[in-house]
């Protein structure tokens, strides 16, 4: 069942706003920005994977840009804000890593 192309992720530079909702989406990180209390993770000009400073000191190891260059797979919640979409990742189980 898990084979069939309805439940492969969605490349990144396919998504768009239109596209919101609960969803299982891939990517190579591209690059990052740390903002004030966000962390940032671009896997196309338009989608980026959006980790909270707190969650990253709970969660993750390592540096931010430990994680560019990385295929990932991301599930969660796609949402838009200002011509750009988001899933936020509040928990490490939320991603896959394909190196």
């Amino acid at each position: 069942m898990w084979s069939e192309p309805a439940y492969a992720p969605t490349p990144a530079e396919r998504l768009t706003a239109q596209g919101t909702g609960f969803r299982f989406i891939e990517g190579t990180i591209l690059r990052f920005q740390i903002h004030r209390k966000l962390i940032y993770f671009d896997l196309s000009p338009r989608v980026a994977l959006v980790v909270t400073h707190e969650d990253w000191k709970n969660y993750h190891r390592g540096k931010p840009r430990d994680w560019v260059g990385r295929h990932v797979v991301a599930r969660g919640w796609l949402t838009e804000s200002k011509g750009r979409l988001h899933l936020r990742v509040s928990h490490p189980a939320m991603l896959t890593w394909h190196d």
